[in-house]
């Protein structure tokens, strides 16, 4: 087994998507059929910017910490060993308050 196939979420690809997040592509696209995730890191305060996907569905599973998932407009209170099914086309978000942390990871499945 190579070292790219067993590793840390924090040694895998780095990227941004506004504001003080860390993002990190654990599985890309195309590399595992029609799913990937990513591994989040949100430091509050912080608010993930709000999207909506028409090409994938997506889930999070909380890993560590608590926050607010806004999703389709209602707010839910999330925290470590939760998951959130997020549905196609559905506005969504993550609030995390002062001096909270939260880490979850997100899967998308392609359609």
């Amino acid at each position: 087994m190579s070292d790219s196939e067993v590793r840390r979420f924090t040694d895998c690809e780095y990227y941004q998507e506004g504001g003080r997040n860390s993002y990190y592509k654990i599985i890309p696209k195309d590399t595992m059929g029609n799913v990937a995730a990513g591994y989040v890191v949100v430091e509050g305060p912080e608010t993930t910017p709000p999207n909506a996907h028409t090409d994938w569905e997506q889930a999070y599973l909380v890993v560590g910490g608590c926050g607010t998932l806004v999703l389709g407009g209602r707010r839910h209170e999330i925290e470590t060993g939760m998951i959130a099914r997020i549905p196609l086309e559905t506005e969504h978000y993550v609030e995390v308050a002062e001096g909270k942390r939260l880490e979850y990871i997100y899967v998308n499945r392609f359609l």
